[in-house]
């Protein structure tokens, strides 16, 4: 329940309210706030934690408060001068939260660690900008007194990586985990594999790693990157601190070639495979007539799921061309045995396979748009990127996440700028993002309902280093959180403000 102190602060409020914006993205649902009357931090300002499962939010964000402020926040069970921070049953969002300020005290109440990790946010944002700074700035801090209660409009609000085109050092994705959560990003899509690379550890299979993580480019040079298990799972626990879950991808029946220069045996023609060097679409398919490619898949996926905790396993199952399939008297059979119409059959045939697996090992299925078209399982997930028309035929029973290419896929253009570096042929601006009406007018309310989230998808054919793909994230990833969390006013001169703020601090 919340306290007498937010009963004071919100009448406080009400009574010296002045009109006054809020520097914080994604913008809160309701809040009051008075730019004149402040919470004074010092040396004695401690963090109260009245929930043993808040201490690693705590200690996460305290760190942070730690870094710049050069005060030590110690833990106390109780006192004023204090962030004290609860769980509160009477918040029926989990990840919502209600945010108190008073010139004495400020309380954080969450429906889940992860709506007090969400509170706390908006609180440093609150702050001055040199709160993200790494070392001591020596200043007044202070926030201004402010009552906010604020909560998501989608419980999945993801950001995708792409290390197989151009491998991504474990750093560099642990920076991005830390900067998507401050902006309340809480997915974080790892696409581990594909034609260019295989980019995971498996222990029972491990040419995956020595043939399948190397391609050798036109030039004659080499590109090579993977991640151990033990890396995976640091870097799963890491992201855990900052309230962001870690789906994998392992990409199948197509983008297989990494796979298939380690293991021809598992193809349809079963040899001549190398890790591919081009971009684009690869006709060779796993063998869907050959018994050996599920086992091999059912035991990828059973250390996958020992990795990464998440309930959900992306599958891929996009850009799957059937010509091979037409050849291989294999799946010709498979075709005949099962009373399958087509090699289009075949495909949904493969899926349904190996969301039988996933079932098995406790796990749901994620994969792209083109599985629903087919037939797919009804419990399957299904991640829309070719086109946002296409969020129309979801049947009611689908669950979806919306990431359209027009408006989500970072590695387009982002500006008309003859310098810009390299990218997609396609242009995506700030402005086309915050403009997104993401659920259409057309859906019924079962098919909204059935909206899981949004997610921006960042490709790297042509990002080849952290900060090239941070130069293409940012700033449109904080457009996508706004339309990932908040009902907007489609206000974009007082967007284009808070981005303002938000740039200075990514620049420290």
């Amino acid at each position: 329940m919340r306290s007498f102190r937010y009963i004071f602060t919100t009448i406080f409020l009400s009574i010296a309210f002045w009109s006054y914006s809020i520097n914080v993205i994604p913008h809160p649902i309701e809040y009051d706030i008075n730019p004149y009357i402040r919470f004074e931090f010092d040396e004695n300002t401690a963090i109260v934690v009245k929930n043993k499962e808040l201490y690693d939010v705590a200690e996460t964000v305290a760190n942070t408060l730690r870094s710049s402020t050069g005060y030590n926040f110690p833990f106390k069970k109780r006192g004023g001068n204090a962030i004290t921070l609860r769980l509160d049953k009477s918040i029926k969002n989990r990840e919502g939260y209600y945010l108190n300020i008073s010139p004495y005290s400020i309380d954080i109440y969450g429906g889940s660690p992860a709506g007090v990790y969400y509170g706390l946010q908006t609180l440093l944002q609150l702050l001055p900008f040199e709160i993200e700074s790494n070392s001591i700035v020596k200043r007044r801090w202070s926030v201004p007194c402010a009552v906010i209660e604020d909560a998501p409009k989608f419980s999945y609000r993801g950001l995708h990586c792409d290390p197989c085109r151009h491998f991504l050092p474990i750093d560099s994705i642990k920076k991005q985990i830390v900067w998507m959560s401050k902006y309340k990003l809480n997915v974080l899509h790892l696409h581990l594999t594909d034609d260019q690379l295989w980019t995971i550890e498996i222990k029972k299979y491990p040419k995956l790693v020595e043939i399948g993580s190397v391609r050798q480019e036109a030039d004659g040079s080499s590109h090579s990157g993977y991640y151990t298990q033990e890396e995976l799972k640091d870097l799963v626990a890491f992201a855990a601190k900052y309230c962001v879950t870690i789906i994998p991808e392992i990409e199948m029946p197509g983008h297989a070639m990494a796979l298939l220069a380690a293991y021809p045996e598992l193809g349809c023609i079963g040899e001549n495979y190398k890790v591919r060097n081009l971009w684009g679409v690869d006709e060779n398919l796993l063998c869907v007539g050959n018994d050996t490619v599920f086992d091999f898949i059912q035991n990828i996926l059973l250390e996958v799921a020992q990795i990464f905790p998440s309930e959900y396993i992306h599958i891929g199952g996009d850009e799957c061309p059937t010509t091979v399939w037409h050849s291989c008297s294999k799946c010709q059979q498979v075709i005949t045995d099962n009373n399958l119409n087509n090699e289009t059959g075949l495909y949904v045939y493969f899926l349904n396979r190996v969301d039988s697996i996933l079932k098995n090992i406790g796990k749901r299925m994620i994969c792209w748009d083109e599985s629903f078209e087919n037939g797919i399982s009804d419990d399957a997930t299904i991640m829309i990127w070719r086109d946002e028309k296409s969020l129309s035929k979801i049947s009611n029973t689908h669950r979806v996440l919306f990431t359209p290419w027009n408006y989500c896929y970072f590695d387009h253009y982002q500006s008309d700028n003859k310098w810009e570096s390299p990218a997609q042929t396609d242009f995506t601006s700030l402005k086309e993002i915050y403009d997104w009406q993401v659920t259409p007018k057309t859906l019924s309310q079962t098919q909204l309902n059935n909206i899981w989230g949004i997610q921006a998808n960042v490709w790297s054919e042509c990002l080849f280093s952290n900060a090239d793909r941070e130069k293409m994230i940012y700033p449109r990833l904080l457009a996508l959180a706004e339309k990932a969390w908040s009902v907007s006013d489609n206000d974009w001169n007082y967007f284009l403000k808070r981005v303002d703020s938000a740039y200075v601090r990514l620049m420290i």
